[in-house]
């Protein structure tokens, strides 16, 4: 009965904040994607079930976890309301009369090619033949910080190159992008494809989604069906990296392809963790939640910083029988470190940055690098934190921070440089 309650209050609340985002004229923010992402990621709690620690019995979702679910979106409506009438009575311009103010953003594109390339080649020249294998494992052995620079490299540069409207450059990354999805990584394209619709909603200003949804039928089809892309290519990638064609087509048919999709994405993956973390009344010492914050420093494991992750804490205990990775859950992690005292801040510590990132971005939308910086952060905090532990979304934020200072700093040199040398021409020829 109880169960019953919680899930009907937690539904009510869905259908409320769907109306809300959907129907309220307001600038679409992080606060509307954390909403969103929130409905993907407790996909299970619609259902009422999720996996034991055996990850095939099936178990009924935990009242106390339709409660973080049900207070995550009651949190994000108020920040979203508090925010759309605190920009109101600011008198804040509006996003769209602002929008097409373009700085001179001098080699960025450039300088951001040119690293992909590098972390590109050295990837494949460093990984070989190991990249097309079928074997996840083996593909991620081979990887380096190669790959990371091209990987953080092509989504930045899609997103820059959205914002400056360079068609040539974006087409460009987003070959780089598909090569990422080829070889088994959906990351990198999810982060882009949402850091770009991002910008594009919220360069309309204050919108109704559902009329713009509406009135650009094709664009939503489109956007749908590149999101049902990625909700399905985990169950496909290997066959198309094997060439089965064939076997695709037989999944699809027999329903085996949508419903493994589904019931064997991430979404029933990460509410097993919280769920079971509840069941299990399992804890951990929150103490090494502090040491944290040395993740931000470049290079952190080489200098000594211990990295903790919370899935070799709870998967071996939790989940002993099953071999394959689960990520981490930034709620359970919390939940497991400091029993509910510890979901409230990490309620709070979620919709308060996203609430500051809303807010900073509408009124600086026009400044195109801040608005790349805050895109691709925000959009990390608001869709991926809920499959992540603490220390490995700092680590995602960390390389998205260090690589922007870089590239910013790199370009404000070359353009002085220059400059100091036009001026010296100009000097000579005086």
């Amino acid at each position: 009965m109880q169960n019953n309650i919680a899930q009907e209050f937690y539904v009510a609340l869905t259908i409320i904040g769907c109306v809300y985002f959907l129907f309220r004229k307001r600038d679409f923010d992080y606060l509307s994607l954390g909403f969103f992402s929130s409905l993907i990621y407790f996909m299970p709690l619609f259902f009422g079930w999720t996996y034991g620690g055996n990850m095939i019995e099936r178990i009924p979702i935990l009242p106390e976890v339709y409660y973080i679910g049900s207070a995550i979106i009651i949190s994000l409506l108020l920040a979203a309301e508090t925010l759309t009438l605190t920009l109101s009575l600011q008198g804040i311009i509006p996003v769209n009369s602002k929008s097409m103010l373009m700085p001179q953003e001098g080699y960025l594109l450039e300088l951001l090619t040119v690293l992909a390339c590098i972390g590109l080649i050295a990837t494949i020249v460093t990984a070989g033949s190991d990249l097309l294998s079928t074997n996840k494992t083996v593909v991620m052995s081979s990887l380096s910080r190669f790959y990371i620079l091209a990987k953080y490299a092509s989504i930045m540069g899609l997103v820059w190159s959205f914002r400056l409207k360079r068609n040539a450059y974006f087409i460009f990354f987003l070959i780089l992008l598909l090569f990422d999805i080829y070889i088994g990584f959906r990351l990198s394209a999810a982060i882009a494809s949402l850091s770009v619709i991002l910008i594009w909603l919220m360069g309309m200003g204050k919108v109704r989604l559902f009329e713009i949804a509406w009135e650009r039928k094709k664009s939503s089809i489109a956007i749908i069906m590149v999101f049902a892309f990625f909700f399905i290519y985990k169950q496909i990638y290997i066959l198309i990296k094997a060439g089965l064609w064939g076997n695709i087509q037989v999944h699809f048919l027999k329903g085996n392809l949508l419903n493994n999709a589904v019931f064997k994405g991430e979404p029933f993956i990460t509410q097993s963790i919280l769920n079971n973390v509840i069941k299990e009344d399992f804890s951990i010492k929150g103490d090494y939640l502090f040491s944290n914050v040395f993740q931000f420093i470049p290079f952190s494991n080489n200098l000594g910083s211990i990295s903790h992750s919370f899935n070799d804490m709870f998967q071996p205990i939790l989940f002993s029988s099953w071999k394959s990775g689960m990520a981490g859950n930034w709620w359970a992690e919390w939940f497991a470190a400091f029993s509910w005292w510890g979901m409230i801040f990490a309620v709070l510590i979620y919709v308060g940055t996203l609430f500051v990132f809303s807010y900073f971005h509408i009124r600086h939308f026009h400044k195109v690098n801040l608005s790349v910086l805050l895109t691709v952060l925000g959009v990390f905090c608001a869709f991926y934190i809920h499959r992540n532990d603490i220390t490995f979304f700092i680590t995602l934020e960390k390389r998205v921070v260090w690589l922007w200072l870089f590239v910013i700093g790199l370009n404000m040199i070359i353009q002085n440089k220059i400059q100091m040398t036009k001026t010296k021409n100009l000097e000579i020829k005086k």
